[in-house]
């Protein structure tokens, strides 16, 4: 189960993955957490949640339950190329910096290999 934690330096949004502002984490009685959802049609709606980020007390769990927002997913650049011999097959070779893989595949020519143009691959990695 995806957990709240107070202070999540990345943000909450309801477990159905609604956007969640917090306003006030000092609210009284039972509900502290004051905020807002944003609903479709980009409405928001004021809500209050348990300290613990449950929206309702009476069950395990409900759609409006604040969870933590997952971090960011960083994006990774490689360079890569093929390095293709006499018989046709393909050695992948691939790079974190453009520089090596220019150097590598000026490299492989010379020395009479085959190779196919260097590629830019873009990826995101889930933080």
């Amino acid at each position: 189960m995806t957990t709240f934690t107070p202070n999540n330096k990345h943000g909450y949004t309801t477990r159905d993955g609604r956007e969640v502002r917090i306003y006030a984490t000092d609210g009284g009685h039972r509900r502290p957490l004051h905020g807002a959802v944003r609903e479709p049609g980009d409405n928001w709606t004021s809500a209050s949640w348990l300290s613990d980020g449950r929206y309702l007390s009476c069950v395990d769990s409900n759609d409006s339950d604040l969870i933590d927002k997952p971090p960011p997913a960083t994006k990774v650049v490689r360079w890569e190329y093929a390095l293709i011999d006499r018989y046709g097959l393909q050695d992948i070779k691939r790079f974190d910096v453009e520089a090596d893989a220019i150097s590598d595949a000026y490299s492989d020519r010379r020395a009479g290999g085959r190779v196919s143009p260097i590629q830019r691959i873009e990826f995101e990695v889930p933080a």
